[in-house]
């Protein structure tokens, strides 16, 4: 009865170990973001860093954004004013884009850090 009873601990611990290795592979394979898929979601400014759990940068690409729009609009009559603040929005749409892709190609490494 007592050679059961140790065989039965240790099937529990082979497979206590083991279960724990198959969930630390499947936490990593969470962690993995497609870099395809961040670019795409960007293109709705914020989107991407909100896939790459970067939450805090993402409502600030898309405030920024929402905010440059509704100035350019206001400064319509001014044109040098519209046209300055059309490529900065231009240029924080593009960044926008390339730091989604960036961050889900840059998930993919290890990080020590993290644990």
């Amino acid at each position: 009865m007592i050679f059961k009873k140790e065989i039965l601990l240790f099937i529990f611990f082979i497979s206590f170990i083991h279960s724990s290795e198959i969930l630390n592979y499947e936490d990593d394979m969470l962690d993995h973001k497609d870099p395809n898929v961040a670019w795409k979601l960007s293109i709705i400014p914020g989107l991407g860093q909100v896939y790459n759990e970067k939450y805090i940068k993402g409502s600030l690409f898309f405030v920024s954004e929402v905010s440059l729009i509704n100035n350019i609009s206001i400064y319509s009559a001014d044109i040098a004013m519209r046209n300055s603040l059309m490529w900065v929005a231009i240029g924080l749409y593009v960044y926008n884009i390339i730091d989604a892709y960036v961050d889900a190609e840059l998930n993919t490494f290890d990080n020590k850090d993290k644990e």
